[in-house]
């Protein structure tokens, strides 16, 4: 959904449409929509960031580029990164069986036993969003969730037969669970050794930095913690900062043509004419022959959105901190994305 308020904001970054901008974010918070929202652009290697409203109410602390918060499933993008790496390195096609790696048990369920890590990666799998045996609670929905859990399912589990796109949370968090088993590291090794620190992403990981500031999320306006997601981290327990997010992105725009770069970003199923699916990534294509690049994330305390309008080699990472707000956080994203051409 793009909401029509910002449709037709900026013609470029310039200081008048800017004031637009954040005018319309300032709105927004003034509305008490949201409690606060970042907005982060770059083009070209030229940053922006702009915020409203607060990242924590009670002591009215403003938002800002360096806080820590969740983004959510954009953590698959991540995952397809890792995955797709250790696979190449180990000259392995991602068209393969994961089972293989799996456990016996799991190996003998003929109903997934044919399944490849390209199904996983691009939400063909015919997976269910969550597997049927998970509890959690409250507040920590994917809490205590371990390996043995994920196989117990995995042994009965019964797939849908058919190749259409259907979004796991549960297919993505196996992908994570696969790239250690393959290389046998902790996807936070995985995380370190091929994103973070070649990147320079000093406060992005699976576990907040406690001398580090860190953005309040909350549920209908209740602060809530950060999740500990376990064995399906891979979907979403990343933590980061906007500026460490443009920094990610601005590394997709530049190795467009890099062989995993280049992998993950290449479409694989279809949804309909305007979306299409790629290994962990989504691609929009507008009514203006434009394409967009995108994921968008939601927690209990985060809605976020990242795109990239590779040729504008324009990015924008969008994070309001509040649950079930990606009717703002997309829609902001993707219009400033629309019209950044």
């Amino acid at each position: 959904m793009i909401i029509p308020a910002f449709i037709g904001l900026i013609a470029h970054v310039g200081a008048q449409n800017t004031y637009q901008i954040q005018k319309k974010l300032d709105s927004l918070v003034q509305a008490n929509a949201i409690p606060g929202v970042i907005v982060g652009i770059t083009q070209n290697g030229k940053r922006q960031f702009l915020q409203a409203g607060f990242s924590n109410v009670l002591t009215q602390t403003p938002m800002h580029e360096e806080l820590q918060l969740e983004i959510g499933s954009i953590t698959k993008t991540f995952t397809a990164y890792l995955l797709t790496k250790v696979l190449l390195e180990r000259k392995i096609s991602d068209t393969s069986r994961f089972t293989m790696w799996l456990p016996d048990s799991v190996q003998r369920n003929d109903k997934i036993s044919s399944k490849s890590f390209l199904q996983l990666l691009s939400h063909t799998a015919g997976l269910p969003r969550l597997p049927t045996n998970i509890k959690g609670t409250s507040e920590q929905p994917y809490r205590d969730y371990q390996e043995n859990n994920l196989y117990s399912y995995l042994v009965t589990a019964q797939p849908q037969t058919s190749n259409e796109v259907l979004y796991s949370n549960l297919g993505m968090g196996l992908a994570g669970q696969l790239a250690c088993i393959l290389s046998g590291r902790s996807y936070s090794a995985l995380l370190d050794q091929y994103i973070t620190r070649p990147l320079g992403l000093r406060t992005t990981g699976l576990v907040a930095n406690p001398n580090k500031p860190i953005c309040t999320g909350y549920m209908n306006k209740k602060v809530v913690p950060f999740w500990k997601m376990d064995v399906l981290q891979g979907a979403g327990a990343i933590k980061s900062t906007s500026k460490d997010m443009l920094t990610y992105l601005e590394f997709i725009i530049a190795n467009e043509e890099e062989p995993v770069v280049k992998v993950i970003t290449t479409p694989t199923a279809k949804v309909n004419e305007r979306l299409k699916i790629a290994r962990g990534w989504h691609w929009s294509f507008l009514p203006n022959q434009q394409s967009i690049l995108w994921h968008n994330g939601g927690t209990f305390g985060f809605s976020t959105f990242c795109g990239i309008d590779f040729k504008t080699k324009t990015a924008v990472f969008i994070a309001v901190n509040a649950f079930n707000a990606n009717q703002y956080s997309d829609a902001i994203g993707i219009a400033i994305l629309k019209n950044l051409r």
